[in-house]
């Protein structure tokens, strides 16, 4: 699986001395719409600061280039990540989307020769932001997401994993003591979840294993099939597919 993270890119622009960032994300197939990838365009630019605005120009010079947001961002839309497994399977896009009031997670997907419609994780809007989503797709192609939300200065970790037609109820994995924040995500080849994220002690790794898959529908909460064992960690979370 290849796991986008959008957020370095956007880093390296920045510190080269260009205060404006402007970024597409498209999806690239071949002359007959088979989808070939997920790419995201992220360039300096000198009018209002936006991190997703429309490049028109841009996708025109990349053949076969549909994108997710040919309307640019309208609500404060924060960078997205994306995740894609093998070409059948398509990609997934996940970021922290403007509500007017504060941020809650959305997704889209490429899948059968389009962009799903814009559709939230969460059908009712939360009150903490749910911010700095990362995205890693098991070898089955179903997507887990990672976020953090804070409450009263401390920050929580959860994870949401794809049913059939709906993301599950969050599952919170960091302790309610613990100030944890920034969540990067990774699902290895035998598919064991592991997630790293920053606390005020150093890294911490949690390892997560789903214990009965193959039970898993819509119709159920599969948060209590979860086991999880968490260890502090100074490496990074194991690759995709490793």
């Amino acid at each position: 699986m290849y796991r986008g993270i959008v957020r370095l890119t956007v880093a390296v622009i920045l510190v080269v001395g260009f205060s404006n960032v402007f970024g597409e994300v498209v999806a690239r197939t071949d002359r007959n719409g088979n989808y070939l990838s997920t790419q995201v365009i992220a360039e300096a630019g000198t009018e209002a600061a936006k991190i997703w605005a429309p490049r028109g120009r841009t996708a025109r010079a990349l053949r076969y280039a549909v994108p997710l947001n040919p309307d640019g961002d309208l609500t404060g839309d924060l960078i997205p990540s994306y995740a894609e497994g093998e070409l059948d399977q398509g990609s997934w896009v996940v970021w922290s989307r403007g509500t007017g009031a504060g941020y809650d997670l959305a997704y889209s997907r490429w899948y059968r020769g389009g962009w799903s419609a814009i559709r939230w994780i969460e059908d009712l809007s939360t009150e903490a932001d749910e911010m700095d989503p990362m995205i890693d797709l098991d070898p089955a192609g179903v997507p887990y997401i990672v976020w953090w939300t804070e409450a009263e200065g401390r920050g929580t970790v959860h994870m949401t994993r794809f049913l059939e037609t709906r993301w599950m109820d969050p599952l919170q994995l960091s302790s309610d003591s613990t100030d944890a924040r920034n969540p990067i995500v990774s699902v290895t080849s035998l598919g064991i979840i592991y997630v790293q994220f920053e606390t005020p002690e150093g890294l911490m790794t949690q390892t997560i294993r789903l214990t009965h898959p193959d039970t898993i529908t819509d119709d159920i909460n599969p948060v209590g099939l979860f086991e999880i064992s968490g260890r502090p960690g100074t490496t990074e979370v194991a690759p995709s597919g490793k």
